[in-house]
């Protein structure tokens, strides 16, 4: 069981380093947003930017997520507790 801890730790780790990844774009650039550019009239421009709405539908994305990484966490916890006893 020794190259399922492995996968699990590599799992593990892949998943926190794209959460990691993941907060910091969100951090730095800001929630995402939607612009709209149209044309008032002849030579003149609009810009309007309006902030894109978090659905139900990323609210499960994030369950999913955030669960995943739990179930992860408590593999990998759970292995290397094992491995450690055994030792």
């Amino acid at each position: 069981m020794r190259w399922f801890r492995i996968v699990t730790n590599i799992a593990l780790t892949v998943l926190l380093l794209f959460d990691v990844a993941l907060g910091v774009q969100v951090y730095i650039h800001g929630w995402p947003a939607r612009v709209t550019l149209t044309d008032a009239s002849p030579g003149v421009e609009t810009v309007k930017v309006s902030r894109i709405a978090f659905t139900t539908e990323d609210v499960w994305i994030l369950a999913a997520l955030v669960g995943a990484n739990m179930l992860l966490m408590y593999v990998a916890w759970r292995f290397n507790k094992r491995d450690s006893v055994s030792a």
